[in-house]
């Protein structure tokens, strides 16, 4: 995915300093340690903690990752997406050429599916994406022969910006607004794209759209995991919230998913991490096992390492975890700069 505007409603959760105790993490009360109690955590088969809810007790919102329906109808898909994650952001079936493939039939079944899949479930919803200039209905294309061309730079400028969130702001007042872009985190805080992210943003917040987050996808190729913390720590500073929206890293390394998972946990107001897929075999860059799970529904080495650093890093009730919320969060708009 390219940028995106993203409607998110629950609060900001404000965090406790980390700890200074270093903890071994063989010597954890995993139950002790995630629930404050030796009692009600049910056994997982695979013997591990979900991820989700260690991010949790980190004072985070979600640690969530993307399907639709086809997808959530896969059984074995479907349970993982229960018990390891938070959260779940439609892949395609909220992107314009799904649901209005011909100009003024809508349908919205396949992204309702998932919408009532995530509340049946007890599941936040971030929407994705509305506005963007790919994966657009054909019909779109009649008159120009290009959409950056025409249907929006053209036609209407860089107000399109104003016009998407400005309209998102009218369909639901009480939403955090969300601007998302790729290429902001993988190469380094003076990388071109990141500044002119944060440059555009910070003008655009001056003339009055209402831009509550910034949305970093992360789609980062090997050892770029190294650069996302300072990307990340300086996009996250202009906004009032932020998030790593669409992660997968190729060859998916524990050090890579551990240095970018960790740059969230660092940041305040960075409220939550969404991996982009479950398996590798289902990932858009398949090729490359870039996910936590592997083409048997194992989990991967990355899986037990996040797990292990997020526990050590929140020890018993130093952090609350946040309320889930099954509110969606639409995306609006993806201004790729």
């Amino acid at each position: 995915m390219r940028a995106s505007i993203i409607l998110f409603t629950p609060a900001l959760v404000a965090l406790a300093a980390p700890g200074a105790v270093v903890h071994d993490v063989r010597n954890i009360d995993w139950e002790a340690a995630l629930l404050g109690t030796t009692n009600g955590l049910e056994k997982r088969a695979r013997s591990e903690v979900s991820i989700d809810t260690v991010f949790k007790k980190l004072g985070k919102k979600y640690f969530g990752t993307c399907a639709d329906r086809s997808l959530l109808n896969n059984a074995q898909n479907s349970e993982i997406i229960k018990a390891d994650f938070g959260q779940i952001t439609p892949e395609n079936s909220g992107k314009w050429d799904t649901i209005e493939s011909s100009q003024n039939n809508f349908n919205f079944g396949n992204l309702d599916f998932l919408v009532d899949w995530a509340t049946t479930n007890g599941k936040v919803v971030r929407g994705h994406t509305t506005v963007w200039h790919s994966q657009l209905p054909g019909w779109m294309f009649s008159e120009s022969g290009g959409l950056r061309d025409s249907v929006f730079s053209r036609v209407l400028g860089e107000d399109f910006v104003r016009i998407a969130f400005v309209a998102a702001r009218a369909a639901d007042p009480a939403a955090k607004l969300y601007i998302n872009d790729y290429n902001t985190v993988e190469k380094g805080a003076n990388y071109a794209k990141t500044t002119g992210m944060i440059n555009y943003v910070k003008k655009w917040i001056a003339a009055g759209i209402p831009i509550d987050g910034i949305g970093a996808q992360a789609h980062l190729m090997a050892n770029e995991g190294a650069n996302v913390p300072a990307s990340l720590k300086a996009l996250c500073a202009i906004v009032s919230e932020c998030a790593l929206t669409e992660v997968d890293i190729v060859n998916a390394s524990a050090n890579d998913y551990i240095n970018t998972v960790k740059a969230c946990v660092d940041i305040a107001n960075c409220v939550g991490i969404t991996v982009w897929g479950v398996r590798d075999p289902d990932s858009w860059r398949a090729s490359n096992n870039p996910l936590l799970f592997n083409s048997g529904y194992a989990t991967k080495p990355a899986y037990a390492a996040l797990v292990s650093t997020l526990a050590v890093m929140a020890p018993a009730a130093t952090r609350s975890p946040v309320s889930a919320s099954t509110t969606l969060h639409a995306v609006v708009a993806e201004p790729t700069l």
